[in-house]
């Protein structure tokens, strides 16, 4: 699970599917589950309060795997802390999120929070299942998304594109130097109408999707310019102490060659609002879009 700050105090901002937050109830009641908006008050004897980092908490929530760590939290609603006994288990951390929009049976709404190697068959998955609700349009948002590993946003990309420039990058290692185009034309990428959300802290790999994405024509952008990293980094362990140097291994630019570094990628509607309104702009030109199909 994920804690966030939130005024002086720490709660709950996201439950892992699977994971021991999400199938442990509370130690007095079997019906009570860890879920986003929970307050946490106590990690095992660690007092939560204003002074509390969410690095803090996270930290008193690693150890051993199998070992367990008890949480206290105020679920939403209550007023009463719960005990929770939580084992300590590797969980695999979804990078999608993705479902109908409510009250419309044909607009699909797609989170990527962040590019791993998962990331592509999770979109596949989540397309193939809104593909079979009666998918006709689709929301991508890409707000607050930092970036992660390039290759396989240049592969979502593809998911999205029959044809077209998808990055150029400039390297000296090869797997990232050249012209990355969409070579899928027969492949039944999804052609249906698109609109991206994008801010300020969408970044990196986010951008490079973005921008091919608004370079080829294939999406309206919406929401507030990204942040304008276009670089792809790694880390050198180093051997004797803790840590490691960060090194840039290559650069890359739009499909029609603009930097994204310093600059980032300009929506084609700047909503300059609280984020229901911005998603609430795009579903409005969505809809127009799937009007004039």
């Amino acid at each position: 699970m994920d804690l966030v700050a939130s005024g002086n105090r720490l709660e709950v901002a996201r439950v892992y599917p699977n994971g021991p937050a999400a199938v442990t109830p509370a130690d007095d009641n079997p019906d009570r589950l860890l879920k986003p908006g929970a307050r946490v008050v106590r990690i095992d004897q660690q007092i939560v309060d204003e002074r509390t980092s969410p690095e803090d908490a996270a930290e008193w929530l690693r150890g051993e795997q199998n070992s367990v760590v008890v949480i206290e939290a105020v679920l939403p609603g209550e007023t009463m802390p719960r005990r929770f006994s939580l084992k300590r288990q590797v969980v695999m951390i979804p990078s999608v999120e993705y479902g109908m929009l409510e009250g419309d049976d044909y607009i699909g709404y797609l989170r990527i929070t962040h590019f791993q190697d998962t990331t592509v068959q999770e979109v596949r998955e989540a397309l193939n299942v809104m593909q079979m609700q009666g998918l006709k349009g689709l929301i991508l948002d890409l707000r607050g998304n930092p970036g992660g590993s390039v290759m396989p946003a240049v592969k979502v990309a593809e998911l999205f594109l029959p044809e077209g420039v998808i990055v150029h990058m400039s390297s000296q290692y090869g797997d990232f130097n050249g012209a990355f185009r969409a070579k899928n034309a027969m492949n039944n990428p999804l052609l249906t109408p698109m609109c991206v959300l994008i801010d300020a802290e969408t970044a990196s790999a986010a951008e490079l999707l973005a921008g091919a994405l608004k370079e080829n024509d294939r999406a309206r952008l919406f929401g507030q310019a990204t942040f304008g990293k276009g670089t792809v980094q790694c880390i050198i362990p180093l051997e004797k102490t803790p840590g490691g140097i960060r090194i840039t291994v290559a650069k890359f630019l739009s499909p029609r060659k603009n930097p994204y570094t310093n600059t980032g990628i300009a929506p084609h509607v700047i909503v300059n609002a609280d984020p229901k309104t911005v998603l609430d702009t795009a579903v409005l030109e969505l809809r127009a879009l799937m009007m004039g199909m």
